[in-house]
């Protein structure tokens, strides 16, 4: 029988690269996280569809402590009818897999613990390691998806991406969503599943409580290419109504730009008091956090937001909306809740914040938080989950 070492095998779904920077970087988060306590292995196959990295597969790995994080770029032909290209994708993904965990266990012991972020795809690897080699695995849900108000959901997914999940989640030891609204979710579709909630995790590094004073009040609010989710065409709309009321303040945006905002904004001549910094690093949103007054997030549904998070952590008050995990984050202490979708109720929240934000106690929001969030805390739990079993 081979033996079994302490390092942990991640295989996240979701993962920063090459290919893109920001996709799952609060899972690398977790994984710097755990990696104060434990070793960590983290393994991510991605495709490669520009052919920026290569054209056939290519295996990059780097170390940072305890954090090992070895990925696996492939492409496919880029002249392939577009079935035909998925089919093969699926096929080329699973033999290099395959291939790089056979050789890689003859040279090493088998994990003792594997730990699945965001179930599809790379639970399907988890399916095939548990079959070949009797590794147990753990599935850490992220995925918005298990809420029908989202366009591309679970339940309008393909049913072969339906029995996939569902087959993962039912087989995995234990299922650890950031919220517990998530977890509801999740065992609505999958009834007989053992649940651990394990939050999101907040840089102690960067996410500090500041003494640096913006002299102008200052709103920031996260984008992301959903904007659909993060309902930034709303929040415009709420300042354009609200500059004609009173001028004392800014609301600096980060995150992609679209065209689409930066036209609104131009056309109802709020150019001079909401700015878009565009995709920025992890630490210039921290230095954007410690001088904010306030942050917003007037998202139309959400699991639990690192930027809420992170707010918190500097001390930050928070206007949110009331979707998914973020009433289990948000309260009359660190914020104000307001229904999704709801403009008047936004307006009404900015001018409460503008006069009262100063009731809210900078240090005692940033202190609750950290002891939550920051990545000592988080990574102990993860430890902590592993040494249970």
């Amino acid at each position: 029988m081979q033996k079994v070492n302490s390092n942990i095998l991640w295989l996240p779904s979701w993962y920063p690269s090459k290919v893109d920077s920001f996709n799952g970087d609060f899972i690398q988060r977790h994984a710097i996280a755990l990696s104060q306590f434990k070793p960590v292995h983290v393994v991510y196959i991605v495709k490669d569809k520009l052919q920026a990295i290569t054209n056939s597969v290519k295996i990059e790995s780097n170390e940072h402590g305890n954090l090992k994080e070895t990925i696996i770029y492939y492409a496919t032909p880029n002249y392939l009818p577009t079935v035909i290209e998925i089919i093969y994708s699926y096929w080329k993904c699973r033999r290099i897999y395959r291939q790089y965990f056979n050789l890689y266990f003859e040279k090493n012991e088998l994990p003792s613990v594997v730990h699945v972020h965001v179930a599809f795809k790379a639970g399907m690897i988890a399916l095939w390691l548990k079959r070949k080699f009797r590794v147990n695995y753990f599935v850490s849900e992220h995925w918005s998806g298990y809420s029908k108000l989202k366009q591309d959901n679970f339940y309008n997914a393909s049913w072969i991406f339906r029995y996939w999940v569902k087959k993962i989640l039912k087989l995995g030891k234990r299922i650890i969503p950031v919220s517990q609204n998530l977890g509801e979710q999740i065992k609505f579709i999958v009834p007989d599943i053992r649940l651990q909630i394990i939050p999101n995790v907040v840089s102690d590094k960067f996410f500090q409580l500041s003494n640096i004073g913006n002299q102008q009040f200052s709103f920031i609010h996260c984008t992301s290419k959903d904007l659909v989710a993060k309902n930034t065409m709303g929040l415009l709309r709420v300042f354009a109504e609200l500059c004609k009321k009173r001028q004392d303040w800014e609301c600096i945006i980060y995150g992609p730009a679209n065209r689409e905002l930066i036209d609104f904004v131009i056309k109802t001549k709020i150019e001079q008091y909401v700015r878009f910094t565009g995709e920025i690093s992890y630490h210039q949103v921290a230095e954007l956090m410690q001088t904010a007054s306030v942050f917003i997030s007037f998202s139309k549904y959400e699991n639990q937001p690192c930027s809420i998070l992170e707010a918190l952590c500097c001390g930050v008050p928070i206007i949110a909306t009331k979707v998914g995990g973020v009433p289990e984050i948000v309260n009359q202490q660190n914020g104000i809740l307001i229904d999704a979708n709801d403009e008047v109720q936004l307006l009404q929240a900015v001018q409460v914040m503008l006069n009262e934000h100063k009731k809210f106690e900078r240090k005692i929001i940033a202190n609750d938080a950290q002891q939550k969030y920051y990545y000592p805390v988080i990574g102990k739990q993860l430890s902590e989950l592993y040494s249970q079993e």
